[in-house]
């Protein structure tokens, strides 16, 4: 049985054990890079030099070590549950791995404290309530899909905080075809309470109180334009690509307020597990990864004080 053959078999076998969203990332990685180049392979032919192969070539066209590994792991799995179905003795490889990926490490973006003032001063003089929707995902540091997915009866306007406990995003289906999901956020992690500026708590404390909205709508359902309950995170791409435009800020990304939210943190001292959980990190070391390295003012203050 060759690969292609037995990927709709494998599909179904791990529908209803991994999250619709790993299975639609399996997807992606079988009809991007896999199927070309495995679909008329026998499994039975399968050998260490053809894995290795794939990967030299995966790693010369530029692709990073992490993104090659996600499609061998896909490989693996189909070659363990065929041959589990066979009664066969499970087949073992060994990859040799570069040390280093190929690819340069991305700078990862961030607003200025001076353009992060401007955005937020904008929102919070605007009537627009879109606006302050973006201000809230600006200070609490949210990933798009899970601002998407916030509710009004996720604030605790008492305590002046929100609970995340969902993320809006959309499946793919590696044959340019998408659908939205609403599911819990990532990891255990992700699911964790933010404070929030006092200013955006009484509005949209004020809001839902003005217009009589249910704890279990969207809070951005007044904005959308279409048949959704929400505003989609691709929507308030856009949304929030027009805003920087308007006010002279250059567009970097909306995931980069998470950055500036996180380096935010690390400049006024909050520790490093504390800045994990407001961040929803399973793991300090993730936190640590991404963001704890100093900038060159912070090296430069350093340095100063120890010259002589």
């Amino acid at each position: 049985m060759t690969f292609g053959e037995y990927w709709p078999t494998y599909k179904a076998k791990k529908r209803g054990f991994v999250k619709e969203t790993s299975l639609a990332a399996y997807a992606m990685n079988w009809y991007a890079h896999l199927e070309p180049v495995f679909r008329d392979v026998d499994m039975d032919d399968m050998k260490n030099s053809t894995l290795q192969k794939y990967v030299d070539g995966k790693v010369a066209d530029g692709l990073s070590v992490h993104t090659i590994q996600d499609h061998i792991v896909v490989l693996k799995n189909m070659l363990k549950l065929w041959s589990l179905d066979q009664d066969r003795p499970l087949l073992s490889f060994t990859i040799i791995w570069p040390t280093k990926s190929c690819r340069p490490q991305k700078e990862r973006e961030k607003y200025t404290n001076k353009e992060l003032e401007t955005l937020v001063e904008y929102c919070k003089e605007s009537g627009s309530h879109f606006d302050k929707i973006i201000a809230l995902g600006a200070l609490t540091g949210l990933r798009i899909g899970e601002l998407s997915g916030l509710q009004y009866g996720d604030f605790d306007f008492e305590k002046g905080c929100i609970s995340v406990r969902r993320t809006v995003g959309r499946i793919y289906d590696g044959k340019g075809k998408t659908s939205l999901y609403v599911n819990p956020p990532k990891c255990g992690a992700s699911e964790r309470i933010v404070p929030i500026p006092s200013w955006l708590g009484k509005y949209f404390k004020n809001y839902q109180k003005l217009y009589k909205i249910s704890d279990e709508e969207y809070i951005s359902a007044a904005c959308s334009t279409d048949d959704t309950p929400f505003v989609e995170p691709r929507t308030m791409r856009c949304k929030f690509k027009t805003r920087c435009e308007k006010l002279g800020i250059p567009y970097k990304s909306f995931h980069s307020l998470r950055h500036t939210y996180a380096s935010r943190l690390l400049q006024a001292k909050v520790d490093i597990r504390t800045t994990a959980e407001l961040l929803g990190h399973s793991d300090v070391q993730t936190t640590l990864n991404i963001y704890a390295h100093s900038d060159d003012d912070a090296k430069k203050a350093a340095a100063k004080k120890i010259f002589l």
